[in-house]
């Protein structure tokens, strides 16, 4: 006992040194993780604000950052400080982890800063979507208050609600005014459609064919965090850091795995594939089942989805093998293809089932993620 003692100690105070405080404003206190000795340090897209912050590091050194990338659908932020000689994290492969290890975590909860404690892997690979409300799933934070009535349902984890979804059986409608508008690609807010896509020019030949497409999905822990926890590590027994933490949801923490942090920095800088389509989260019939839905509200004129033959009105439904489980999941499956791949669509129009091959634009020119 004795030794596990000592072994815990020694792995709580290594994390402590990779990881910082994040601060913006006078929004409060995050947390985030040196991820590379050169100065990356990743954290929570909601933790940080602007276009730089503050970190504090563990020696108490307090520097200036620049944030570097955000994907605020992924809720992750890259920033950068200017100093080359920090202890990093030991990153782990998050595809490894077992329900039922040991995981640990950090982070600077209610002011504490460097708090440590320990829970269990609750469920790997699962996925947040319809089912959670704002009353469920809250970031770290900010749990203890249920989100303000009226805000968007859109944030990572949120599922849908009566005044976001809309249930429709008769596709040739347009969505009632005050819904929900999606653009796929950016950060949308309440009774605003805000077209991100501006792919100006058709795709040339084909290169790849996405095949077995899986949702990105997030590690789930019976460990508690409370506000101060968002954007730091969740590490597993031997201290190799294997998520960021990110938010609550019925009591559990939920980690964004370290090997998507590691696709989202791959990516920061290389072109990002577009589709071109505004969509707005519905519920539609199939069969006997209702299933979310992305109904398309407009096209952008020569676009991967124009050029693919999708209309207005259409209901994007399924991409690669998996259906939408959130308004969210095309939006990640754009993050996990490339330019010039070829994207399987499945959609409702007009009552019957279709299946497009859609040959994905480059978006390296579009302002919006």
């Amino acid at each position: 006992m004795t030794q596990l003692t000592d072994e815990l100690a020694s792995i709580a105070a290594t994390l402590r040194r990779s990881t910082v405080q994040v601060r913006s404003g006078n929004d409060g206190v995050g947390a985030g993780v040196i991820w590379h000795s050169e100065g990356i340090i990743i954290t929570n897209a909601h933790v940080v604000r602007g276009f730089s912050t503050t970190v504090e590091l563990w020696d108490g050194r307090v520097l200036e950052a620049a944030i570097t990338a955000k994907d605020p659908v992924r809720d992750l932020a890259a920033i950068k400080v200017n100093d080359k000689d920090l202890t990093a994290a030991n990153i782990g492969n998050s595809d490894n982890l077992r329900v039922g290890e040991l995981v640990l975590a950090v982070g600077n909860p209610l002011g504490v800063v460097g708090a440590f404690t320990t829970g269990i892997i609750h469920a790997v690979g699962m996925t947040v979507g319809a089912g959670f409300t704002d009353n469920q799933t809250t970031q770290t934070d900010n749990f203890n208050k249920p989100a303000p009535q009226g805000e968007q349902n859109n944030a990572v984890g949120a599922g849908f609600t009566n005044n976001h979804t809309t249930e429709t059986d008769n596709l040739t409608l347009p969505a009632p005014q005050g819904e929900q508008n999606n653009a796929v690609g950016a950060g949308f807010t309440d009774n605003q459609t805000t077209q991100t896509d501006n792919f100006n020019k058709p795709a040339p030949n084909l290169k790849s064919k996405i095949q077995n497409l899986k949702f990105p999905d997030w590690v789930q822990a019976d460990i508690r965090l409370y506000p101060g926890n968002s954007g730091g590590p969740l590490a597993d027994a031997r201290g190799r850091v294997i998520g960021i933490n990110s938010m609550v949801a019925n009591g559990l923490a939920l980690a964004i795995p370290s090997n998507a942090v590691e696709s989202f920095l791959q990516k920061q800088n290389a072109p990002r594939p577009y589709l071109g389509v505004t969509t707005q989260p519905v519920l539609v019939r199939l069969g006997r089942q209702r299933i979310l839905g992305l109904l398309v509200l407009a096209v952008t004129k020569n676009s991967a989805a124009f050029a693919a033959g999708i209309a207005p009105f259409d209901v994007l439904i399924k991409a690669g093998d998996d259906y939408f489980r959130t308004p969210h999941d095309l939006v990640r499956v754009l993050w996990e293809t490339n330019p010039r791949d070829v994207l399987p669509l499945e959609l409702i129009r007009k009552g019957l089932r279709v299946r497009l091959d859609v040959m994905l634009g480059d978006g390296s020119e579009t302002e919006a993620a």
